[in-house]
């Protein structure tokens, strides 16, 4: 089946947490665009799994966002918030993300990766869908949240 894929990273925002000491809730937001046609009717939800671990001690979230498939295709925007319960003094320190795709296949009830060699043809994408990494400095927070930091996916487009 030829499938046809299309995501990239949007933005990375850093949520300043609502006191400014580090020990409250801080939060990352990623919003990640999804654009997937001509998928299989055993594929029923796409999952985009994305995760920050952090060299601040007490840094590692994981969240996955799930979108609906409707008639073989999804088109939105997955916004994944990860929240950490405190981090020990990580302004300066690097953080690094992961994002990734997989879809749901209703038959086996399992989630699958999408991949060139996936024995399953349903999930089988050309070429493997290359996860979208990166990392940033966490900055001191602030009453509001700084701009947006903007990435390149690994297809260039922004």
């Amino acid at each position: 089946m030829k499938m046809r894929l299309g995501w990239a990273f949007c933005a990375v925002c850093l949520l300043g947490p609502a006191a400014s000491a580090w020990a409250q809730a801080t939060s990352v937001k990623f919003k990640v665009p999804v654009r997937l046609s001509d998928l299989s009717p055993k594929i029923e939800r796409v999952q985009v799994r994305c995760s920050v671990s952090s060299t601040a001690p007490g840094g590692t979230a994981s969240v996955p966002q799930e979108l609906a498939v409707t008639g073989g295709q999804v088109a939105a925007t997955a916004t994944v918030v990860l929240s950490f319960a405190a981090l020990e003094d990580p302004a300066g320190k690097t953080a690094t993300y992961n994002c990734a795709l997989t879809g749901f296949d209703k038959t086996k009830g399992a989630w699958r990766s999408f991949r060139e060699d996936h024995p399953e043809a349903a999930f089988r994408l050309s070429p493997t869908p290359a996860p979208i990494t990166g990392s940033f400095a966490w900055v001191e927070p602030t009453a509001t949240a700084p701009a947006n930091v903007t990435t390149t996916s690994p297809g260039g487009n922004p």
